[in-house]
Order: structure tokens, then sequence, then C-alpha cells
């Protein structure tokens, strides 16, 4: 169970993207099993549900071997309440369509699932229900994401993804937030110097052509 952490642009969704093989790698190779299954999850896939289906339509649509009874055991399971199973998705709130993508992820029965900011947009009890998705998931996860009860919860590995490269932070989570706070200090810090250096440069700039202009009035 891996957890990629990083800061914004530093290639998170990239790396998942290249596991899933969304994109080539233009340097080494990345090698997957053909029989491998991978769940894939990301806010755009709860954008792309049919509102105009039911979360029972949408689900007995994608699996013709599912029957209404199972697929609402499925939806309570994943904490939809009961009266929303029959209702369409565009009435749905976005947590209540987020637990439909799960729902739906679990049905493909995947070797792995690959998360990408699976908490954005979730209400706490949707988060509850990820969470205990994630640690009920018998297979493998890799999930981007900075949400530290995510984190802390489902047990993972984190993998700190900056400069090109992907390390394993051994410490816990706390320790990699107290890294990231020092390391926005000493850059706040490196910015103030170079202010600092910069208005000392202009201000010695302008005393060296004040100096030279009384210079030559004197001559």
């Amino acid at each position: 169970r891996i957890c990629v952490v990083g800061p914004n642009g530093a290639g998170k969704s990239t790396l998942l993207k290249l596991l899933t093989g969304e994109i080539q790698a233009t340097k080494g190779e990345v090698k997957r099993n053909p029989r491998l299954r991978m769940g894939i999850y990301n806010q755009h896939f709860v954008d792309r549900l049919p509102m105009n289906k039911t979360p029972v339509d949408h689900l007995r649509s994608r699996f013709e071997d599912l029957d209404y009874q199972t697929c609402r055991n499925r939806l309570g399971k994943y904490g939809l309440e009961g009266h929303a199973h029959e209702v369409v998705m565009r009435d749905l709130s976005g947590g209540q369509k987020a637990r439909v993508v799960f729902v739906e992820l679990s049905l493909q029965e995947p070797h792995i699932l690959l998360l990408d900011e699976p908490t954005n947009n979730l209400d706490i009890e949707t988060i509850d229900a990820l969470v205990e998705a994630v640690n009920e998931f018998n297979g493998g996860i890799v999930v981007v994401t900075h949400d530290q009860r995510l984190i802390e919860e489902c047990d993972c590995t984190l993998w700190v993804v900056e400069k090109q490269g992907v390390t394993e932070w051994t410490a816990g989570f706390d320790d990699y937030k107290e890294s990231i706070l020092k390391q926005l200090e000493e850059e706040v810090e490196r910015e103030n110097k170079a202010r600092r250096e910069k208005v000392e440069a202009a201000e010695k700039a302008r005393a060296e052509k004040i100096a030279r202009l009384a210079k030559n009035k004197k001559k």
C-alpha cells in the first residue's frame, strides 16, 4: 500500500498515468503483467457517470450478471442510502456519486487500485466509507493524496515525488509534514535574503550614482 505525496506539479498524477499506460515513458520502461486488472479512480470518473440513470440502472448495465438485490446490497455496503439507489445521478450529491464509483470499482475485482486525490470534494462520512473500503480491499493500492487521515488509517508507505524522482519516506507522515514546513521556511528565508540583497544592491547603486554626480559638480 503506497501513498504518493509531493508538491503540486511534481508529477504525482503523471506517475499514475505511467503505471496505467495512459502515457508512455520517454526513458526506461514500465513492465506490467498482461493479466493485471487495475481499478482507477479520480474526480473525472464521477463527472462521467450517466446523469440520467439511477445507480442501480447504471451498475446493472455495466455488469450484466449483477442481480437487483445484490446491486442494492453492494451500494448499501459502500454507504449509499437506500432511497438514493433509485434516484437519477443528477440529483445525487458529489459524495453519493463517489460511492457509486467506488462500488463500480469493486465490481471490476481489480488486483490493484490507483486512486488520484480520492478525498477531493468528499464529505467526512464519505471519506469514512472510502477508508473502510480501502482497508477491506485485499489487493494493492497506490493513492495520491495529502489527506493525513486517509494515509494514517490505511497504513500506507509514503513515496515522495519531487525533482523528477521518487523516493520512499521511511519516517511517518508527521515527520514528512515537519520536513515540508522546514523546506517552506528555508524557501521563505532564501526569498527574503534575495529580496534584501536586491534592495541593498539598489541602494548601493543609488549611493554610487549620487557620489558620481557630486564629484562631477565639484569639477
